[in-house]
């Protein structure tokens, strides 16, 4: 099982193909990167790097509290440094789409993000 460590807990990830490289943002609520897999063709002429969100999958879980999206953009960001990724795009759904708009923000990343049916988030949740 494909986990990557970071200071804040372990992220699932799985890889596809070659070439440059797209990580994956799935929708959120219960759901994982596997509803995503159609997308594998793409691996022919990319990276495709897909991920559970912290909190989904099998990624570690949510840290207790009110979260944010940047500690979802900031997960992406660990997520591509740990397998060495300087620039990446990056395709989101839903609240994969909401991740992607936060990474646009990064003032330490600046990435192309493609986003797909994003709404504006709340600005903050507890669990």
């Amino acid at each position: 099982m494909p986990l990557t460590h970071t200071e804040v807990g372990p992220l699932y990830f799985e890889e596809v193909g070659q070439g440059k490289p797209l990580l994956i943002a799935h929708g959120g609520a219960g759901l994982h990167h596997a509803l995503y897999r159609t997308l594998d063709p793409l691996g022919t002429t990319s990276r495709l790097v897909y991920w559970d969100h912290r909190g989904h999958g099998c990624s570690g879980p949510l840290p207790a509290g009110s979260v944010d999206m940047r500690l979802f953009a900031d997960d992406a960001v660990r997520l591509a440094d740990s397998v060495g990724l300087d620039t990446f795009a990056v395709f989101g759904h839903s609240f994969g789409g909401w991740v992607a708009q936060e990474l646009a923000l990064s003032p330490s990343r600046p990435n192309p993000p493609m986003t797909i049916r994003a709404r504006r988030p709340q600005p903050k949740w507890s669990i």
